[in-house]
Protein backbone atom coordinates (compact mmCIF):
# COMPACT_ATOMS: atom_id res chain seq x y z
CA UNK A 1 0.00 0.00 0.00
CA UNK A 2 3.07 2.52 0.73
CA UNK A 3 4.02 2.22 -2.78
CA UNK A 4 0.38 3.47 -3.91
CA UNK A 5 0.36 6.59 -1.89
CA UNK A 6 0.20 9.42 -3.42
CA UNK A 7 -0.82 13.25 -2.25
CA UNK A 8 -3.95 12.83 -2.64
CA UNK A 9 -4.39 9.05 -1.08
CA UNK A 10 -2.89 10.61 1.57
CA UNK A 11 -4.97 13.70 2.16
CA UNK A 12 -8.08 11.81 1.78
CA UNK A 13 -6.86 9.06 4.19
CA UNK A 14 -5.55 11.88 7.08
CA UNK A 15 -8.66 14.01 6.62
CA UNK A 16 -11.37 10.97 7.26
CA UNK A 17 -12.90 10.93 10.49
CA UNK A 18 -12.25 7.89 11.65
CA UNK A 19 -9.25 6.97 12.93
CA UNK A 20 -8.96 3.17 11.66
CA UNK A 21 -9.30 3.00 7.91
CA UNK A 22 -9.06 -0.49 6.73
CA UNK A 23 -6.40 -1.71 4.59
CA UNK A 24 -8.56 -3.06 1.85
CA UNK A 25 -10.38 0.76 1.34
CA UNK A 26 -7.02 1.97 1.68
CA UNK A 27 -5.47 -0.10 -1.29
CA UNK A 28 -8.49 0.47 -3.76
CA UNK A 29 -7.68 4.30 -3.12
CA UNK A 30 -4.49 3.96 -3.66
CA UNK A 31 -5.22 1.84 -7.13
CA UNK A 32 -7.16 4.07 -8.58
CA UNK A 33 -5.36 6.83 -7.52
CA UNK A 34 -1.95 5.09 -9.59
CA UNK A 35 -3.81 4.28 -12.47
CA UNK A 36 -5.77 7.78 -12.57
CA UNK A 37 -1.49 9.48 -12.31
CA UNK A 38 -0.53 7.03 -14.86
CA UNK A 39 -3.27 7.49 -17.42
CA UNK A 40 -3.45 11.24 -17.02
CA UNK A 41 0.10 11.62 -16.91
CA UNK A 42 -0.03 9.36 -21.01
CA UNK A 43 -2.96 11.91 -21.86
CA UNK A 44 -1.43 14.82 -20.67
CA UNK A 45 2.11 13.70 -22.46
CA UNK A 46 0.21 13.05 -25.80
CA UNK A 47 -2.24 16.68 -25.46
CA UNK A 48 0.64 18.55 -24.51
CA UNK A 49 1.75 18.70 -28.31
CA UNK A 50 -1.36 19.48 -29.91
CA UNK A 51 -1.72 22.88 -27.39
CA UNK A 52 -0.41 26.58 -28.26
CA UNK A 53 3.23 27.06 -26.73
CA UNK A 54 1.53 29.80 -24.90
CA UNK A 55 -0.81 27.06 -23.04
CA UNK A 56 1.36 24.45 -22.45
CA UNK A 57 3.96 27.02 -20.52
CA UNK A 58 0.77 28.09 -18.50
CA UNK A 59 0.43 24.17 -17.45
CA UNK A 60 3.63 24.64 -14.98
CA UNK A 61 1.33 26.54 -12.41
CA UNK A 62 -1.57 23.09 -12.03
CA UNK A 63 1.25 21.36 -9.50
CA UNK A 64 0.78 24.24 -7.01
CA UNK A 65 -2.75 24.98 -7.94
CA UNK A 66 -3.05 20.79 -6.93
CA UNK A 67 -1.18 21.54 -3.27
CA UNK A 68 -3.41 24.61 -2.42
CA UNK A 69 -6.48 22.72 -3.13
CA UNK A 70 -5.43 19.61 -1.18
CA UNK A 71 -4.19 22.12 1.87
CA UNK A 72 -6.96 24.32 2.21
CA UNK A 73 -8.98 21.78 3.90
CA UNK A 74 -7.21 20.91 6.25
CA UNK A 75 -6.90 24.34 7.33
CA UNK A 76 -10.51 24.28 7.80
CA UNK A 77 -10.08 21.49 9.83
CA UNK A 78 -7.16 21.73 11.39
CA UNK A 79 -6.75 24.88 13.48
CA UNK A 80 -3.48 23.74 14.33
CA UNK A 81 -2.46 23.34 10.82
CA UNK A 82 -2.49 27.60 10.29
CA UNK A 83 0.52 28.54 12.12
CA UNK A 84 2.61 26.11 10.35
CA UNK A 85 1.24 27.55 6.57
CA UNK A 86 1.83 30.77 7.45
CA UNK A 87 5.58 30.09 9.03
CA UNK A 88 6.19 27.95 5.94
CA UNK A 89 4.69 30.59 3.53
CA UNK A 90 6.76 33.65 5.35
CA UNK A 91 9.47 31.25 5.40
CA UNK A 92 9.37 30.75 1.47
CA UNK A 93 9.27 33.99 0.91
CA UNK A 94 12.03 35.18 2.86
CA UNK A 95 14.34 32.13 1.62
CA UNK A 96 13.43 32.63 -2.24
CA UNK A 97 14.42 36.28 -1.76
CA UNK A 98 18.06 34.72 -0.32
CA UNK A 99 18.14 32.28 -2.53
CA UNK A 100 17.63 34.30 -5.55
CA UNK A 101 20.56 36.82 -4.33
CA UNK A 102 23.03 33.49 -3.31
CA UNK A 103 22.17 32.16 -6.84
CA UNK A 104 20.81 28.87 -5.57
CA UNK A 105 17.38 27.19 -6.87
CA UNK A 106 13.46 27.70 -5.54
CA UNK A 107 13.37 24.05 -4.14
CA UNK A 108 16.03 24.84 -2.39
CA UNK A 109 14.53 27.85 -0.37
CA UNK A 110 10.80 25.95 -0.29
CA UNK A 111 12.13 23.15 1.52
CA UNK A 112 14.53 25.29 4.13
CA UNK A 113 11.12 27.28 4.37
CA UNK A 114 9.37 24.09 5.14
CA UNK A 115 11.97 22.44 7.40
CA UNK A 116 12.47 25.59 9.81
CA UNK A 117 8.29 25.80 10.24
CA UNK A 118 8.11 22.03 10.96
CA UNK A 119 11.04 22.68 13.69
CA UNK A 120 9.66 26.29 14.67
CA UNK A 121 6.24 24.45 15.19
CA UNK A 122 7.31 21.25 16.95
CA UNK A 123 8.97 23.55 19.24
CA UNK A 124 6.36 26.05 20.56
CA UNK A 125 4.14 22.56 20.62
CA UNK A 126 6.83 21.17 23.00
CA UNK A 127 7.07 24.66 25.00
CA UNK A 128 3.05 25.09 25.47
CA UNK A 129 3.24 21.19 27.19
Amino acid sequence: IGALTTDELFSLITLRREHYVAAGFTLALGLVGYTSWWAGTLIGLWAAHSLPPQLADSMSIGLYAMFIALLVPALKHRRDARPVTALAALGHAVLYSAATALGWGPGAALLVAALAAVILAVGIQEVRS
